[in-house]
């Protein structure tokens, strides 16, 4: 594809190189130039070299007449072959060609969120399959070894059931909303309605619920010494707390 947008570019050069051509007939005499009545001032080539400017009127001897250059535009199959080999990049890379190339052209709303939500599946299959199975768990559970029997770390039966401490849960990082007001909502009915849970729902913003529930109570017992009330506090609506 570089090579054909190089040709492209390069064919575009050479054609715009000349403005245009002096046909006259066999010179009896050597060649005047009628602006300034000298002679011709000849390139390397041997050929007389007449610049063009804005708003030149160039007199020509008699006999001698204009013909200008008419150079080819790009092909016709340019931007559908340029498409085109995007298009088979970014399938070969896993990468949407509208993520690829910035083509929003033609994409609607929904048209793009179903490519990203296909994209993310894609991403995730890597996170988790690849980069979290076949790297971070071995990196832990070769850290865990080392840091066992140097004694760094203690763990008395560690021999006997190693695994029951290598289970870890890897979060990856979460993706932003698309439509914050209506994901949102989207996670809170299904959380209401036990199709999912408020962990799982905390897991995927790229957070640890423990951690989070951990933060929420040090907020609110804070909230409480100071005698401050905010919209976020929900325990108004459950415990009648003033």
């Amino acid at each position: 594809m570089d090579k054909f947008d190089d040709a492209t570019l390069l064919r575009q050069e050479i054609a715009n190189l000349f403005t245009g051509f002096i046909k006259k007939p066999s010179p009896e005499q050597e060649p005047i130039d009628p602006l300034t009545g000298k002679p011709f001032v000849f390139g390397d080539n041997g050929l007389p070299m007449v610049a063009m400017e804005p708003g030149t009127m160039q007199e020509l001897a008699p006999g001698e007449e204009v013909e200008f250059n008419n150079p080819p535009g790009t092909a016709a199959d340019y931007p559908n072959f340029m498409k085109q080999q995007l298009m088979a990049i970014a399938a070969g890379i896993g990468l949407p060609y509208e993520m690829l190339s910035g083509d929003m052209a033609g994409v609607s709303d929904r048209a793009l969120r179903l490519i990203i939500n296909e994209f993310r599946r894609r991403i995730q299959q890597i996170q988790h399959n690849q980069i979290i199975f076949q790297f971070c768990r071995p990196v832990w559970n070769r850290w865990l070894d080392m840091a066992v029997l140097n004694g760094s770390v203690f763990i008395p039966d560690y021999a006997n059931k190693p695994r029951a401490y290598r289970r870890v849960k890897w979060i990856a990082h979460g993706w932003p909303y698309m439509h914050p007001v209506q994901d949102m909502q989207a996670q809170k009915m299904a959380v209401r309605s036990g199709f999912k849970s408020r962990s799982e729902v905390v897991s995927e913003l790229g957070y640890d619920s423990e951690q989070m529930d951990g933060e929420i109570a040090a907020d609110n017992r804070r909230a409480d010494t100071h005698s401050l009330k905010y919209d976020s506090d929900g325990r108004e609506e459950e415990t009648g707390i003033n």
